[in-house]
């Protein structure tokens, strides 16, 4: 059968397998299918005869599990091997062939065979086959937390710096100014050093808070309840004008939708004052009119939400890195840098997507989707 000939069947589970057979001989390549179909009731194959097709193959075809013949003209299960586990890593490989000495067939599991069937006993190739794909899945699963846990750590690590960072910084201010203070008999120059410690102080809470608050969106368990997005709003703006100069920015609110949302409301708070203080703090003094719109969309499926200023914008790669912890894009950045990456995890942790557009001086726009939770 030739590269990209592709036969299936109606299966029972999922999705359908994809098999990839490596085999010269077209009557044992029917013969190994033959053998699959008795057990498996549907599955997809792909049949190769050389190494060339076989490498086109790992890559377009994405197989589930890999069949090799022991030898075929200028090529061999080894190479295939070495090919198959360089390209899919987790994919098992089966070796099927008619002969094989006991030496070739343990230096080939040692190489990372999963298996090897004898084309006199493919009765024993469906369970070799769900073994290997088992076995596979875990080590896959294995792999991917490995990394994850890898990847956790790291961010840890560079939390704790961070953070130890941006408390240390204002309470060394805060305990020079206190000094100078004590030391000053000018009731004018007092006055002042207290502003000081109160600034500082007041940096202090805000980078405690966000701190608090990053953990709380990543650790703490989620609280599904009914969301009132106009009340959600007035909340967020009410908080907004107490805590930050949003004087000239226009905003339109907008909710559309009569569908219940349920969702964590402590999140989506959280998501939605962070994007509104970017878009003030953003915001392009030049402009007669400064803008902040949000406009949010109930439906069955859940809840889009999009977030649009016309501020001063970003170029790519500011992009590409503006959900990184304590990123700073530039000196207009308050705060001690975690704002955006709180939306970020915070839309991950409901399930949502989050994407962003924007160029320089024109604007920023961003969409969310976060999928409807049932009670």
């Amino acid at each position: 059968m030739p590269l990209g000939s592709i036969s299936s069947s109606q299966t029972k589970i999922p999705t359908a397998l994809r098999v990839l057979v490596l085999e010269d001989n077209p009557s044992d390549a029917e013969l190994v299918l033959y053998s699959i179909k008795r057990s498996w009731s549907g599955f997809e194959s792909l049949v190769v005869d050389n190494g060339e097709d076989f490498g086109k193959a790992l890559k377009s075809y994405n197989p589930d599990i890999i069949l090799s013949d022991f030898s075929l003209p200028n090529f061999d299960s080894i190479e295939a091997l070495k090919m198959a586990r360089a390209e899919l890593p987790f994919v098992p490989f089966v070796l099927v062939t008619g002969t094989i000495p006991e030496k070739f067939a343990i230096r080939i599991l040692k190489e990372g065979a999963d298996d090897y069937i004898l084309k006199s006993n493919l009765m024993r190739l469906p369970s070799s086959m769900e073994n290997a794909l088992k076995k596979r899945r875990a080590e896959r699963e294995k792999a991917r937390m490995a990394e994850q846990l890898l990847n956790s750590n790291s961010e840890l690590n560079l939390f704790i710096y961070k953070a130890t960072h941006d408390l240390r910084g204002p309470l060394a201010s805060i305990k020079g100014l206190a000094d100078l203070a004590g030391r000053e008999r000018d009731e004018k120059h007092i006055r002042s050093y207290v502003g000081k410690i109160s600034e500082c102080a007041t940096r202090l809470d805000e980078t405690l808070i966000a701190l608090i608050e990053t953990m709380s969106i990543k650790n703490t368990d989620l609280k599904m309840e009914k969301i009132d997005f106009y009340s959600l709003l007035r909340g967020v703006m009410k908080k907004i004008n107490h805590t930050q100069a949003s004087g000239g920015v226009k905003f339109n609110l907008r909710v559309e939708g009569d569908k219940v949302f349920y969702s964590d409301q402590r999140i989506i708070d959280s998501i939605l004052r962070n994007l509104i203080e970017n878009g003030i703090q953003f915001q392009n003094h030049a402009l007669a009119e400064p803008h902040v719109s949000v406009h949010i969309t109930l439906s069955e499926k859940g809840a889009e939400i999009t977030i649009r200023d016309n501020g001063i914008g970003m170029d790519q790669k500011m992009q590409g890195r503006i959900f990184e912890m304590f990123f700073r894009g530039n000196d207009r950045s308050m705060g001690p840098g975690l704002g955006l990456y709180m939306v970020k995890q915070g839309v991950q942790r409901l399930g949502g997507v989050i994407d962003v557009q924007s160029e320089k001086e024109e604007g920023t726009e961003v969409s969310i989707f976060i999928p409807a939770s049932y009670q």
